[in-house]
C-alpha cells in the first residue's frame, strides 16, 4: 500500500450513487478516510483506479489530499 495525491488518480466510471456520495463525504470530513485502498494501475503519470469511484469522489468533496492506493503492476 502506498499514499498517493489524489490529482495523480483518475477514476473508472462517475459518481453512480448520489446518496452513497453524500454519506461517504460526511465521514470523510468528520474521520478522514477510512475504508480499503483504492486498487490502481499504472496510467500515463499517474493511476487509473479500478475500484473506489464513489470513495475517490468523496475525498475529492472532503478536501482530502492524499489517499491509500494498492498498486497492482
Amino acid at each position: 500500500m502506498e499514499i498517493v495525491q489524489l490529482a495523480k488518480i483518475i477514476p473508472l466510471h462517475g459518481v453512480r450513487d448520489a446518496a452513497k456520495l453524500a454519506a461517504l463525504t460526511e465521514d470523510m470530513e468528520e474521520n478522514g478516510w477510512q475504508g480499503a485502498p483504492l486498487v490502481t494501475i499504472q496510467y500515463c503519470d499517474g493511476y487509473q483506479a479500478l475500484t473506489g469511484s464513489h470513495r475517490y469522489a468523496a475525498a475529492c468533496d472532503a478536501d482530502l489530499y492524499e489517499i491509500p492506493v494498492e498498486h497492482i503492476p
